[in-house]
Protein backbone atom coordinates (compact mmCIF):
# COMPACT_ATOMS: atom_id res chain seq x y z
CA UNK A 1 0.00 0.00 0.00
CA UNK A 2 1.66 3.49 -0.91
CA UNK A 3 -0.69 6.34 0.45
CA UNK A 4 1.31 9.09 -1.52
CA UNK A 5 2.17 12.56 0.41
CA UNK A 6 0.06 15.60 -0.21
CA UNK A 7 0.59 19.40 -0.37
CA UNK A 8 -1.96 22.28 1.48
CA UNK A 9 -3.77 23.25 -2.13
CA UNK A 10 -5.48 26.59 -0.01
CA UNK A 11 -2.29 29.20 -1.41
CA UNK A 12 -2.45 27.94 -4.60
CA UNK A 13 -6.67 28.76 -4.62
CA UNK A 14 -5.91 31.69 -7.40
CA UNK A 15 -4.35 29.44 -9.85
CA UNK A 16 -7.19 29.33 -12.09
CA UNK A 17 -7.64 33.62 -11.61
CA UNK A 18 -4.37 33.71 -12.77
CA UNK A 19 -4.31 33.04 -16.42
CA UNK A 20 -1.65 31.17 -18.16
CA UNK A 21 -0.98 34.08 -20.81
CA UNK A 22 -0.79 36.79 -18.08
CA UNK A 23 1.90 35.39 -16.16
CA UNK A 24 6.05 35.91 -16.94
CA UNK A 25 7.68 33.35 -19.52
CA UNK A 26 10.09 32.48 -16.92
CA UNK A 27 11.48 29.01 -15.04
CA UNK A 28 11.49 28.58 -11.30
CA UNK A 29 13.36 25.54 -9.42
CA UNK A 30 12.82 24.97 -5.87
CA UNK A 31 15.54 23.05 -4.47
CA UNK A 32 18.02 22.72 -1.96
CA UNK A 33 21.83 23.03 -2.94
CA UNK A 34 23.06 19.25 -2.39
CA UNK A 35 24.27 16.87 -4.57
CA UNK A 36 20.86 15.24 -5.17
CA UNK A 37 19.75 17.86 -6.86
CA UNK A 38 20.95 18.88 -10.54
CA UNK A 39 21.18 22.80 -10.64
CA UNK A 40 23.86 22.39 -13.34
CA UNK A 41 22.13 20.34 -15.91
CA UNK A 42 19.44 23.22 -15.94
CA UNK A 43 22.14 25.91 -16.44
CA UNK A 44 23.29 23.96 -19.05
CA UNK A 45 20.20 23.92 -20.69
CA UNK A 46 19.61 27.51 -20.04
CA UNK A 47 23.12 28.30 -22.00
CA UNK A 48 21.93 26.10 -24.77
CA UNK A 49 18.47 28.63 -25.00
CA UNK A 50 20.35 31.56 -24.56
CA UNK A 51 22.63 30.42 -27.84
CA UNK A 52 18.89 29.96 -29.35
CA UNK A 53 18.09 33.43 -28.96
CA UNK A 54 15.54 32.41 -25.99
CA UNK A 55 16.13 33.90 -22.74
CA UNK A 56 13.53 33.27 -19.51
CA UNK A 57 14.54 34.04 -16.53
CA UNK A 58 15.55 31.24 -14.08
CA UNK A 59 14.11 31.58 -10.43
CA UNK A 60 16.34 29.33 -8.04
CA UNK A 61 14.72 28.98 -4.88
CA UNK A 62 15.81 27.16 -1.95
CA UNK A 63 18.74 26.72 0.90
CA UNK A 64 21.47 23.95 1.10
CA UNK A 65 25.13 24.06 1.68
CA UNK A 66 27.04 26.97 0.84
CA UNK A 67 29.71 25.23 -1.30
CA UNK A 68 26.95 23.66 -3.73
CA UNK A 69 25.48 26.79 -4.19
CA UNK A 70 28.96 28.47 -4.77
CA UNK A 71 29.48 25.63 -7.52
CA UNK A 72 26.23 26.58 -9.04
CA UNK A 73 26.91 30.43 -8.78
CA UNK A 74 30.18 30.03 -10.59
CA UNK A 75 28.64 27.68 -12.93
CA UNK A 76 26.06 30.58 -13.81
CA UNK A 77 28.90 32.52 -14.29
CA UNK A 78 31.20 30.65 -16.73
CA UNK A 79 28.54 30.31 -18.94
CA UNK A 80 27.08 33.83 -19.43
CA UNK A 81 24.16 33.40 -17.37
CA UNK A 82 24.61 35.57 -14.60
CA UNK A 83 22.38 38.26 -14.87
CA UNK A 84 19.58 35.44 -15.97
CA UNK A 85 19.75 33.76 -13.24
CA UNK A 86 18.49 34.52 -9.80
CA UNK A 87 19.91 33.13 -6.50
CA UNK A 88 16.55 33.77 -3.74
CA UNK A 89 17.67 31.77 -1.22
CA UNK A 90 15.33 29.99 1.35
CA UNK A 91 11.89 31.89 -0.06
CA UNK A 92 9.32 32.50 2.17
CA UNK A 93 6.53 33.10 -0.98
CA UNK A 94 7.13 30.15 -2.92
CA UNK A 95 3.48 29.93 -3.93
CA UNK A 96 3.36 33.37 -4.96
CA UNK A 97 6.78 32.69 -7.12
CA UNK A 98 5.16 30.04 -8.40
CA UNK A 99 2.00 32.02 -9.29
CA UNK A 100 3.70 34.58 -11.73
CA UNK A 101 5.71 32.30 -13.88
CA UNK A 102 5.14 29.94 -16.27
CA UNK A 103 7.29 27.00 -16.11
CA UNK A 104 8.14 25.07 -13.06
CA UNK A 105 11.24 22.57 -13.39
CA UNK A 106 12.97 19.84 -11.05
CA UNK A 107 16.35 18.86 -12.10
CA UNK A 108 17.14 15.60 -10.22
CA UNK A 109 18.87 12.77 -9.83
CA UNK A 110 16.71 11.11 -7.31
CA UNK A 111 13.52 11.71 -5.47
CA UNK A 112 11.68 10.14 -3.04
CA UNK A 113 8.45 12.52 -3.43
CA UNK A 114 9.14 15.77 -5.31
CA UNK A 115 6.68 18.02 -3.49
CA UNK A 116 8.60 20.58 -5.04
CA UNK A 117 6.94 19.48 -8.20
CA UNK A 118 3.63 19.21 -6.60
CA UNK A 119 3.24 22.59 -5.76
CA UNK A 120 4.35 23.68 -9.29
CA UNK A 121 1.17 21.91 -10.94
CA UNK A 122 -0.86 23.02 -8.00
CA UNK A 123 -0.15 26.48 -8.92
CA UNK A 124 -1.02 25.95 -12.61
CA UNK A 125 2.59 25.66 -14.44
CA UNK A 126 3.84 23.94 -17.03
CA UNK A 127 5.98 21.20 -15.46
CA UNK A 128 9.42 19.57 -16.69
CA UNK A 129 11.45 16.65 -14.32
CA UNK A 130 14.00 14.78 -14.81
CA UNK A 131 12.72 10.90 -15.55
CA UNK A 132 14.11 9.45 -11.99
CA UNK A 133 12.41 7.24 -9.78
CA UNK A 134 9.60 9.64 -7.68
CA UNK A 135 9.07 12.16 -10.63
CA UNK A 136 8.15 9.62 -13.23
CA UNK A 137 5.35 8.35 -10.74
CA UNK A 138 4.53 11.92 -10.58
CA UNK A 139 4.13 13.17 -14.22
CA UNK A 140 2.47 12.07 -17.05
CA UNK A 141 4.56 12.67 -19.77
CA UNK A 142 3.07 14.65 -22.14
CA UNK A 143 -0.34 14.69 -20.55
CA UNK A 144 0.25 17.04 -17.62
CA UNK A 145 4.39 17.72 -17.84
CA UNK A 146 7.10 16.75 -19.49
CA UNK A 147 10.24 13.99 -18.19
CA UNK A 148 13.23 14.35 -19.65
CA UNK A 149 16.25 12.20 -19.54
CA UNK A 150 18.72 12.45 -16.41
CA UNK A 151 21.44 14.99 -16.65
CA UNK A 152 20.68 15.73 -20.34
CA UNK A 153 21.17 19.67 -21.24
CA UNK A 154 20.22 18.96 -24.79
CA UNK A 155 16.76 16.75 -23.63
CA UNK A 156 15.97 19.56 -20.93
CA UNK A 157 16.71 22.41 -23.30
CA UNK A 158 14.40 21.26 -26.07
CA UNK A 159 11.59 20.37 -23.89
CA UNK A 160 12.18 24.03 -21.93
CA UNK A 161 11.96 25.29 -26.11
CA UNK A 162 9.02 23.76 -26.62
CA UNK A 163 7.08 25.19 -23.40
CA UNK A 164 8.60 28.65 -24.19
CA UNK A 165 7.58 28.49 -27.97
CA UNK A 166 4.28 26.93 -27.98
CA UNK A 167 2.01 28.89 -25.49
CA UNK A 168 -1.02 26.64 -26.12
CA UNK A 169 0.72 23.31 -25.81
CA UNK A 170 2.49 24.68 -22.37
CA UNK A 171 -0.86 26.24 -21.35
CA UNK A 172 -2.81 23.06 -21.76
CA UNK A 173 -0.12 21.04 -19.91
CA UNK A 174 -0.15 23.80 -17.17
CA UNK A 175 -4.28 23.13 -16.96
CA UNK A 176 -3.79 19.42 -16.60
CA UNK A 177 -1.01 19.36 -14.34
CA UNK A 178 -3.30 21.88 -11.60
CA UNK A 179 -5.82 19.00 -12.50
CA UNK A 180 -3.89 16.08 -11.31
CA UNK A 181 -2.32 18.18 -7.91
CA UNK A 182 -5.72 19.19 -7.05
CA UNK A 183 -7.54 15.79 -7.45
CA UNK A 184 -4.03 13.47 -6.27
CA UNK A 185 -2.14 15.09 -4.02
CA UNK A 186 -4.16 17.32 -1.45
CA UNK A 187 -3.50 16.97 2.17
CA UNK A 188 -7.14 15.99 2.77
CA UNK A 189 -6.95 13.05 0.50
CA UNK A 190 -4.14 11.99 2.11
CA UNK A 191 -5.54 12.22 5.60
CA UNK A 192 -8.28 10.85 4.38
CA UNK A 193 -6.28 7.91 2.85
CA UNK A 194 -4.57 7.02 6.42
CA UNK A 195 -7.32 7.39 8.21
CA UNK A 196 -9.43 4.86 5.77
CA UNK A 197 -6.01 2.30 6.30
CA UNK A 198 -6.26 2.62 10.28
CA UNK A 199 -10.20 1.78 10.21
CA UNK A 200 -9.36 -1.39 7.99
CA UNK A 201 -6.68 -2.46 10.24
CA UNK A 202 -8.36 -2.12 13.27
CA UNK A 203 -11.40 -3.88 12.04
CA UNK A 204 -9.47 -6.59 11.53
Amino acid sequence: IAIPNGIRLQPFAGAEARSFAEREAGLVMVARFAKQKDHATLLRALALLRARGLRPTLWLAGGGKPRHRGVIETLANDLGLGEQVQFLGVCRDVPGLLLRNRIAVLSTHYEGMPLALIEGMAAGCAVVGSAVPGVREVIADGEDGLLVPEADPAALAAALERLLCDDAFAASLASAARRAATEKYSRELMNRRYEALFLELAAR
